[in-house]
């Protein structure tokens, strides 16, 4: 975001598109530069009655910095984050979770970014493989304010990689 408003009293807001959180509340001269979650932002402009200044040019550009894998560990007592992990041009991914966090007391909660479906709610001991329509998920890690454990770690990857067939020959009792 460049250029300039009339400080302290225009402003621009900018949420993102996901949780439609407030990212930047900008006034006076703009320089700035941030990420957001998501594909899409929500800028509002407000201005008052008085003085106009030269006005503002905000450009979007591929964050292609968007990571493939997240990893919190440790992680600390009353944790809120949101993580995006996409893979560009994915159809699906295969997202593998694993780790530990406190069982019943700390959850992540895994939703696909087209429809926002959640599409699993885990805690305890994790160990985890899912396949997500799509090329990005959106993840949230909540702990509450007591234990914790070792962390989690999150991977993300084009499901075609995911094999068709599996051949164990021979096999073992009791396996």
């Amino acid at each position: 975001v460049t250029g300039e408003i009339e400080d302290g009293f225009d402003f621009l807001s900018i949420k993102d598109f996901i949780k439609f959180d407030e990212v930047a509340n900008l006034t006076g001269k703009l320089n700035n530069e941030f990420e957001v979650l998501g594909e899409c932002i929500i800028p509002t402009f407000t201005s008052n009655s008085s003085v106009i200044k030269e006005g503002f040019t905000i450009t979007v550009e591929d964050a292609s910095t968007i990571p493939t894998e997240w990893t919190k560990r440790p992680y600390e007592n009353d944790e809120n984050t949101t993580i995006q992990l996409c893979v560009s041009g994915a159809e699906a991914l295969k997202v593998k979770v694993t780790g530990e966090i406190e069982d019943g007391f700390d959850f992540l909660s895994i939703k696909d970014f087209i429809a926002f479906d959640e599409v699993a709610n885990l805690t305890g001991k994790l160990n985890k493989e899912l396949v997500v329509d799509g090329n990005c998920i959106v993840t949230t890690f909540t702990s509450n304010s007591s234990v914790t454990k070792e962390g989690i770690t999150i991977t993300v990857e084009e499901a075609s990689t995911i094999p068709t067939e599996w051949t164990k020959r021979p096999y073992e009792n009791d396996e």
